[in-house]
């Protein structure tokens, strides 16, 4: 009996499919605004034409190998803005390498992405 039901849930998943944060989506977003909020830390607001979803895991913007995860929402709520705290030493040498940015959340491995693009002067308002 155990083997009947299992195969028919199997059945039932393969039709319905994943959940939609399980499947792999990228998407583009960007860099909005850089602002210095302290001698040592800088706000990067970054946006997308797609949400950034409200999940149980954790968003974090990488730059190049090194990974962040200290954000908010901007003050009006938006789904489609988040707002990352940097150390603006790593911001500026992410900068100067060009490194690539983009955010995911933890625990959706192969899921979402938001792809940033690569770094530089004018990206983090130093040019």
């Amino acid at each position: 009996m155990l083997r009947i039901v299992t195969g028919i849930a199997l059945a039932a998943f393969a039709v319905v499919g994943l959940p939609r944060a399980a499947q792999a989506q990228n998407a583009n977003g960007r860099i909005t605004q850089v602002k210095a909020v302290s001698a040592n830390t800088m706000d990067v607001e970054v946006t997308s034409e797609r949400e950034f979803p409200v999940l149980d895991s954790v968003v974090t913007l990488h730059i190049a190998d090194k990974s962040y995860t200290v954000s908010r929402s901007p003050e009006d709520g938006s789904l489609n803005t988040l707002i990352f705290s940097v150390p603006a030493s790593d911001l500026t040498a992410g900068a100067n390498s060009g490194a690539e940015a983009w955010i995911d959340y933890t625990g959706q491995g192969g899921g979402l992405r938001w792809n940033l693009g690569k770094l530089n002067a004018t990206t983090i308002g130093k040019k």
